[in-house]
């Protein structure tokens, strides 16, 4: 009877949505990565704080380093995008909380 709406993709929107994610997810793992080294390293050793783009910069290096590579989807549909805009909330809140509750007990 009824026939399902085929979703457009790879539209202009769903980029810029994609990139605003992808910086507000650098930023929020930058600053997440900045706290967990002044609560647990720069504790022990007495360093300089560092800032959330240099915090960013560790991030990416490390990511180049060390990191997968998954495939590029070809399709970038809004399923796609609010999974990896979940993933990258989630993933540092979830270490800033451990971290917040080991450091309780530090």
């Amino acid at each position: 009877m009824f026939e399902p709406i085929e979703e457009t993709q790879n539209t202009p929107v769903q980029f810029l949505v994609y990139f605003a994610a992808v910086a507000a997810g650098l930023y929020w793992a930058g600053w997440v990565f900045a706290a967990l080294l002044e609560w647990f390293i720069l504790s022990v050793i007495p360093a300089k704080q560092i800032t959330v783009p240099s915090a960013i910069g560790i991030l990416l290096g490390v990511r180049l380093l060390f990191g997968e590579n998954s495939p590029v989807p070809k399709n970038m549909t809004w399923e796609l995008i609010q999974d990896r805009m979940t993933d990258w909330t989630l993933r540092p809140l979830v270490a800033l909380i451990c971290g917040a509750i080991v450091y309780a007990f530090v």
